[in-house]
């Protein structure tokens, strides 16, 4: 019983293994076919799946009016170390 449930398991596993596979491959062909993405890229620390995923999200980065303000959107601010005037 145990065996079969192994083989069920293992199955399962190689199926979901090669569908990650597909979606990868899906991933980098756009990133590949997108001026935005590929701009991203270049940034030290961004790959092509967050590149992809920031290209993907933002239609239109004119929407932001500085750096600060999409680092706002994105929920990378600075930390708030003051206690807002509650001395």
């Amino acid at each position: 019983m145990a065996r079969a449930c192994l083989a069920a398991l293992g199955s399962q596993l190689r199926a979901l293994k090669a569908q990650i596979l597909e979606f990868d491959r899906r991933i980098i062909a756009w990133h590949r076919s997108n001026a935005t993405s590929k701009r991203l890229d270049a940034i030290p620390g961004v790959g092509p799946a967050l590149a992809t995923a920031l290209g993907a999200s933002i239609a239109d980065p004119g929407a932001f009016r500085s750096g600060r303000y999409f680092l706002a959107w994105v929920g990378l601010v600075p930390k708030q170390n003051s206690s807002g005037g509650a001395a």
